[in-house]
């Protein structure tokens, strides 16, 4: 039993936890790369005029470059926007981007690299220049390997869940199994929840009220952290202590 226990929660480690905290450092890391792209060179300021067969045809804006057109699935797609957040786009969804949009193309440093493209609503290639700089932070990052990790987890959670059942003497791991299949969504079930709202107001409460800056604001992350961790083993106890005063049989 106790090699089950630690085998569901080693699932939800590693599909719930490691996996996605990966992603994330792969994409930030990919991100900033852009980033320094587009810090590097002020790209070809034009507009895109045409979308279709798998192309883009760009305008540049400067007369002495001729058209050109660029292959959508090789290259990387961006929106900058007004708030700062530079958010990908799939080259599947370049449908939904008008014609005469606005964009800035940076070739490819290798012969076989992809290019970047980033959309944006600036009149000149010195406002560009100015909003990039200003670009600190990765932006909304996509998150597709954190959903279908999630989703792995959850299905072998319910395996071990169901195979449990049928043996006597089981009923931690299936009660365990079964708080792992629902373990993302804890932190947001009473009681649990008062300490993730905690959390929540603290750090909304002392957003920009700090003069030592960034020390502090790891100091409160790390409280909302162990708020939030309190409430889920709360909630963990409680469902451990409900199942087992109730009953686990099935009818």
């Amino acid at each position: 039993m106790i090699g089950r226990i630690m085998l569901v929660c080693a699932i939800a480690g590693f599909c719930y936890i490691i996996v996605p905290a990966v992603s994330k450092l792969i994409a930030i890391i990919r991100r900033k790369r852009f980033l320094r792209v587009m810090r590097a060179s002020s790209g070809i300021f034009g507009s895109g005029i045409e979308f279709g067969q798998g192309f883009l045809t760009i305008k540049p804006k400067n007369p002495a470059i001729a058209q050109m057109k660029i292959t959508l699935q090789k290259t990387h797609f961006f929106m900058l926007q007004k708030t700062g957040d530079l958010e990908e786009i799939l080259w599947k969804n370049m449908f939904m981007i008008r014609r005469g949009v606005t964009l800035a193309y940076y070739a490819p440093l290798r012969r076989q690299g992809r290019g970047l493209c980033v959309f944006h609503e600036e009149l000149s290639e010195t406002e560009l220049a100015a909003r990039v700089s200003l670009l600190v932070l990765p932006g909304r990052l996509p998150e597709p390997v954190k959903n279908y990790s999630i989703a792995i987890g959850a299905f072998l959670e319910f395996c071990i869940f169901l195979d449990s059942l049928q043996y006597d003497g089981m009923t931690s791991v299936s009660i365990s199994a079964l708080v792992a299949i629902f373990g993302k969504a804890l932190p947001y079930c009473p009681p649990g929840l008062f300490f993730t709202m905690g959390a929540h107001l603290s750090e909304s409460r002392h957003v920009g009220s700090d003069a030592s800056g960034q020390k502090k604001s790891r100091q409160r992350k790390a409280v909302g952290f162990l708020l939030i961790t309190a409430g889920i083993l709360l909630n963990i106890a409680v469902i451990f202590f409900v199942i087992r005063k109730v009953g686990f049989s099935l009818p």
